[in-house]
């Protein structure tokens, strides 16, 4: 995104006031999230959680010959139901629904957390939010100012380990490479205008001189594209949204700038100044400018892909793709991300193996519940890596290659009003502060209505099972020293307002 600049004391208030309604939304809403799930499912008094960590496993040098590159894509706020693949009713993903068809698709991934420098944690470490402590920084009056612990091992140094060469291109922000998301990668940028192709167009010239060399290589692909404001460019704005629409919202760049400037967090305030939040009609526009984007950033995906081809590389190369949180349009009376819906956990999770690297791989879609803090267990194992014993996700090749049971619940957290949700089976724990509610999936999957008062002892079983998680997670905290403290920067700074994260809530 590439306009700086300082928030405004209206930006502030408007990013409080949209606070301020997700916080009475989750007062006076008595829902959760679901999954489709078996109703013979388990229940919460069934699960385990996990084990009690001993050892923090540092990465080892680990050469095996033939060893496949990986490309791993994260599309910044992309909720898994507005591909086409996941069933959506619009073409969004011709590009993404591509992969898929020679993919293993998770029908049924979650994040643990509804944050970008939380969940891309989870990712990078195979931890939860509660083990790895990474939050999201604001740039208000109680900024987080910690990184990750240098005890805690992240996906690019285990692969600097094995010999890999390690390159990143993100949209920074949230991802910056203070917070510990650069360590283990040779290069790690952030473009200057990250919006739009400029990442993909970077991370295509990365690709192009990788191919020339004979060293395996880890490219790690980020954007915010779908991240609001929804600014898509104009013929895909024109594909999808409504010309119809009589409303105040606007992606017009000089009305959006006029009188405050064009940095882009003015931009982001005058978008989110024009949404009536009750307007169904404003909702609708919303969703029809997140499409838009949706189907722009699928087209930067297609370029990759195609390059991949192109280049030869192909056939010893892992890609995958994920994206760290979804996003709310209303349903729940809130926008953006700030709650553990399922529309803000349940994310895409794509992943293309070769079958010269590992058969089985190819055109499966699994239903399992699994997580993000599975994917770099999976990873490493399809590279022969190791996995080390601290990671709290476990690989899923057991699942993919015969149909193991798997993890069979799902665990999310957020800081902000002490969050927690675990879902199990038709069961569905929200815990707020000292709110808790339980949801009946099978018979509640509008998310409407908190059974806890009639199922007091499910209640009680999740609340217990969400007690253990934390207990286990905090285990980790003697074994590891904490992240040293950083400072934001101007250019930093500029870039987290730019993205609406002026302040903690």
């Amino acid at each position: 995104m590439g306009y700086t600049g300082t928030m405004s004391a209206g930006s502030a208030e408007r990013s409080n006031r949209f606070r301020a309604m997700h916080f009475a939304a989750w007062m006076l809403a008595s829902v959760v999230s679901t999954i489709g799930c078996d109703r013979t499912g388990p229940t919460f008094d069934e699960l385990s959680p996990p084990p009690v960590p001993q050892r923090i496993d540092a990465p080892t040098q680990h050469v095996v010959p033939g060893r496949p590159n990986l490309v791993l894509i994260s599309i910044d706020t992309l909720r898994a139901d507005h591909l086409s693949t996941y069933g959506h009713d619009r073409p969004t993903s011709p590009n993404i629904d591509r992969l898929a068809a020679e993919s293993v698709l998770f029908e049924h991934a979650f994040s643990h957390s509804p944050k970008t420098a939380s969940s891309h944690m989870s990712l990078m470490t195979g931890l939860y939010p509660e083990s790895h402590r990474v939050k999201n920084r604001m740039t208000g009056g109680q900024e987080w100012l910690g990184s990750l612990s240098a005890d805690i091992p992240t996906l690019a140094e285990f692969l600097e380990a094995a010999g890999y060469s390690t390159h990143a291109r993100t949209g920074g922000g949230n991802l910056h490479a203070d917070i510990g998301f650069a360590r283990g990668f040779e290069t790690y940028s952030s473009p200057t205008s990250s919006y739009g192709s400029a990442i993909f167009k970077s991370s295509i010239g990365r690709l192009e001189s990788l191919a020339r060399s004979n060293q395996p290589f880890f490219l790690f692909v980020h954007t915010y594209q779908t991240h609001s404001p929804y600014l898509p460019p104009k013929r895909y704005h024109d594909a999808f949204v409504d010309p119809a629409y009589a409303g105040r919202i606007t992606t017009d760049h000089n009305e959006l700038s006029r009188g405050k400037g064009s940095d882009f967090s003015n931009v982001y305030e005058a978008f989110w100044s024009r949404v009536d939040p009750k307007s169904k009609s404003d909702q609708q526009h919303l969703l029809d400018l997140y499409d838009a984007c949706i189907r722009f950033v699928d087209d930067q995906v297609g370029a990759l892909l195609d390059r991949i081809d192109e280049l030869g590389l192909r056939e010893n190369t892992l890609v995958a793709l994920v994206s760290d949180h979804g996003e709310e349009f209303g349903e729940h009376e809130g926008f953006e991300h700030n709650a553990l819906w399922r529309e803000i956990l349940h994310v895409p999770l794509i992943i293309r193996v070769p079958d010269s690297v590992r058969p089985g791989w190819g055109s499966k879609r699994i239903e399992a519940t699994v997580g993000l803090v599975d994917v770099l267990p999976t990873l490493l194992e399809l590279m022969k890596i190791p996995i080390p014993t601290h990671f709290q996700g476990s690989s899923l090749a057991p699942i993919v290659e015969s149909g193991a049971a798997g993890r069979p619940w799902a665990f999310a957290q957020y800081r902000l009003w002490n969050q927690n949700s675990l879902q199990a089976g038709n069961w569905k724990l929200l815990r707020r502060g000292p709110i808790a509610q339980v949801f009946d999936l099978s018979e509640d999957p509008a998310e409407m209505n908190d059974v806890g008062p009639t199922r007091p002892e499910i209640l009680a079983d999740g609340a217990e099972q969400v007690d253990r998680i934390l207990e286990a997670s905090r285990a980790y905290w003697p074994l590891v020293r904490e992240g040293e403290a950083a400072e934001l920067d101007s250019e930093q700074r500029s870039r987290l307002e730019a993205l609406g994260y002026a302040d903690d809530g």
